[in-house]
């Protein structure tokens, strides 16, 4: 089992296998690695981490909301 995915449940069922990874998908987002070939293949993400990776990408998620003009903002803590 690829190290990292030990309780992926379609690794521990045998859904997938390490043969079925063609890479990570933040090489796919910085463009070292070219994304999904066809309307039949499948991303597959786990989004499992530390919480200090996702709030890296918060701003960068932000300003592109903003600047396409989508989202709803919302306060995450009252003051």
């Amino acid at each position: 089992m690829p190290r990292g995915r030990r309780d992926q449940r379609a690794f521990v069922r045998g859904l997938l296998t390490e043969d079925d990874v063609a890479g990570e998908i933040g090489k796919v987002i910085c463009g070292e690695l070219e994304g999904r070939q066809s309307d039949e293949q499948v991303t597959v993400f786990d989004s499992t981490g530390i919480a200090l990776q996702d709030s890296a990408t918060v701003p960068l998620e932000y300003e592109r909301a903003v600047a396409a003009g989508v989202g709803v903002e919302k306060k995450m803590i009252s003051t």
